[in-house]
């Protein structure tokens, strides 16, 4: 799949599903010193080698530092084994789920604000000064 257009933050979503590629590169919580961590440069590909050495240095005032990588490692992969496990999930759930009320899942005109369908019927016509008025 490929990544939607980059959002606000520099991150890219990978998928439908909002996950976004700096999920599996930054913020990696880590129960041992009960904190969350990332490379000073904000990337981590576990394919390049220089990564553990960057995390050792950069932590190399902890003396757990190793096992701290180790567990950023097992959470990298738990994070890769994720995505093919969710969208597994949700063609499950869609087969099998039956809506109590179905008619939540269809969109209604009548529940709609009418400032906000008229701001729709502007945009659609072309007159978009219109909606800055609203």
């Amino acid at each position: 799949m490929s990544p939607s257009p980059t959002a606000a933050n520099g991150c890219a979503s990978l998928s439908g599903f909002g996950i976004c590629r700096c999920y599996f590169r930054r913020n990696f919580f880590l129960h041992r010193w009960g904190e969350h961590v990332h490379l000073k440069d904000g990337t981590l590909d576990l394919q390049d080698k220089g990564d553990e050495e960057r995390f050792l240095a950069q932590f190399s005032q902890r003396p757990d530092r190793r096992e701290a990588w180790a567990e950023v490692r097992e959470e990298l992969r738990r994070r890769r084994e994720f995505q093919p496990k969710l969208v597994e999930l949700r063609k499950e759930v869609r087969a099998r789920y039956q809506p109590l009320h179905p008619e939540v899942y269809q969109l209604r005109e009548e529940i709609l604000e009418p400032a906000f369908l008229r701001a729709v019927k502007a945009a659609k016509e072309g007159r978009y000064g219109y909606i800055y008025d609203l």
